[in-house]
């Protein structure tokens, strides 16, 4: 029997509505690990730099090659007051940034297109899949003499080997993608005679899309550390001759200040690329 004031089939008084609860805590659960990720991101890295200044001013770290965080960001601070380090070390970050945009670009491109290729083609994966596992090991940079030679010493060289560098991360990531998503989808796009076109586009692309990211994720980081180890090997600018020039003078507070500013761009690099990830692939993400 339904109680007056009580319409039939809704909870009875008192008793809590079970589903709002379960998404108020989880609401609460997702709030507490991003304030344990905020915390924990800007905590540690702050614990650390006062046991690094502690250990330098009490003389248990040489300060000639350990100078004090606080020294080292006073000595960035003294390389871009004047506006001549300002402008070479923004002309030093902008060669190296723009090698590395480009190199990725070209890279992330090709690596899109023969990936989507080997995965989509039986015959494009038998004829290009021994020579992709046969040379994704390799470390790129070891190829840099061979790019040398075809593209002289410079630029040409520079982007090339960053390209290649990228260009396994996305080529290989978009195969795995392809070949490895789940063939259920693509079996009935065909049994209903789903034009290519819109299965590619419905099924196929989501399915790898994934992958995809992350592979262009991973991609941003191995562009920058292979530009920087080319401009330590033969170049005349660039943030990683900034950082060499610094040590070989033994101006290691210079060095520090290059450094840094190299993490700075890596982190940005990091949090641009999570944020474009979560964009393009939201479902992935459960927080």
């Amino acid at each position: 029997m339904v109680s007056p004031g009580m319409a039939a089939g809704s909870p009875p008084a008192g008793e809590p509505d079970f589903a709002l609860h379960v998404l108020t805590r989880s609401d609460q659960a997702r709030r507490r690990r991003r304030i344990e990720m905020v915390a924990l991101g800007v905590g540690v890295p702050v614990i650390l730099l006062t046991i690094w200044e502690v250990l330098t001013l009490t003389g248990v770290w040489d300060a000639v090659f350990f100078p004090a965080p606080s020294a080292i960001f006073m000595d960035m601070v003294d390389q871009v007051r004047t506006s001549a380090g300002l402008a070479t070390l923004g002309a030093d970050i902008g060669v190296t940034m723009r090698d590395a945009a480009i190199g990725y670009a070209i890279g992330a491109a090709g690596g899109f297109i023969v990936g989507m290729a080997m995965g989509l083609s039986r015959l494009t994966f038998y004829g290009l899949g021994p020579i992709m596992y046969g040379t994704l090991p390799t470390p790129k940079l070891v190829l840099y003499p061979m790019f040398i030679i075809i593209f002289g010493i410079g630029i040409g060289s520079t982007i090339a080997i960053c390209a290649m560098g990228v260009f396994y991360f996305v080529c290989m990531s978009t195969l795995t993608g392809v070949r490895f998503s789940s063939s259920v989808y693509r079996e009935v796009g065909a049994v209903f005679s789903v034009p290519w076109t819109l299965r590619y586009r419905s099924i196929i692309a989501p399915a790898a899309l994934p992958s995809v990211v992350t592979g262009l994720r991973l991609g941003l980081g191995s562009a920058l550390v292979i530009v920087l180890a080319v401009e330590f090997i033969s170049s005349t600018n660039g943030m990683g001759v900034y950082i060499w020039n610094a040590w070989q003078a033994l101006q290691v507070g210079q060095m520090f200040a290059g450094l840094l500013v190299m993490v700075i761009i890596g982190g940005i690099l990091v949090i641009g690329g999570n944020w474009l990830e979560r964009l393009a692939v939201p479902w992935k993400n459960d927080d």
